[in-house]
């Protein structure tokens, strides 16, 4: 199977970040629904309810989520994640008052290297931040809960994306990728006879 697939990708980025395949992990990517640039208020703050909801409300049918599975520096720390949002303290009343103040952008060119949170930047002749396309959000659970996050994983997929696709007032178009979409590629590759590793 030539590198650029997909599935080849993501199994290179597992094992030279985590030293294994078997983590479980979540990858939402949100984009605007009209086009526009996704560093808007109206965005962001959909963005921070899907990180809520992702980290806190999200249950398996065991009653277990993410704070149950997810990747921890060490057993007593906080559940490890990184994303855009964390510039604004994951907090609403913060992205308002950026968004009031007319600093926004400015506050989100402060995360560093931005090109891993968003995608698709552009720049005025200034080298100042204008826009960008997409922002990406990563979830990643421990390697021991593998085989559990799996069942964590489809309730993810199942509470957060689909509930988005019904939902006609979101102004974010979402799309998840998951350990189960990379399941499901190596076992599609598998039942073509294609050799992937």
């Amino acid at each position: 199977v030539p590198t650029s697939v997909s599935a080849t990708k993501r199994r290179n980025i597992l094992i030279e970040n985590y030293g294994s395949l078997d983590i479980g992990y979540v990858d939402i990517l949100l984009t605007s629904k009209d086009g526009g640039s996704v560093f808007r208020e109206d965005i962001l703050l959909e963005a921070l309810e899907i990180h809520q909801k992702l980290t806190t409300e999200v249950k398996d049918k065991n009653g277990h989520g993410f704070q149950d599975y997810c990747n921890r520096p060490t057993p007593s720390t906080d559940c490890f994640f990184d994303n855009i949002l964390s510039v604004f303290d994951y907090d609403e009343n913060v992205i308002q008052a950026s968004a009031l103040n007319g600093t926004l952008i400015s506050t989100i060119e402060s995360k560093k290297p931005l090109k891993i949170y968003a995608f698709g930047s552009e720049y005025d002749n200034n080298s100042s931040l204008v826009r960008a396309g997409a922002l990406s959000f990563s979830y990643v659970t421990g390697v021991e809960y593998y085989e559990a996050s799996v069942e964590f994983i489809g309730s993810v997929l199942n509470d957060i994306y689909w509930e988005a696709k019904k939902d006609g007032t979101r102004q974010t178009e979402i799309f998840i990728s998951s350990s189960r979409s990379l399941d499901d590629e190596v076992n599609r590759l598998i039942g073509n006879d294609s050799f992937l590793f």
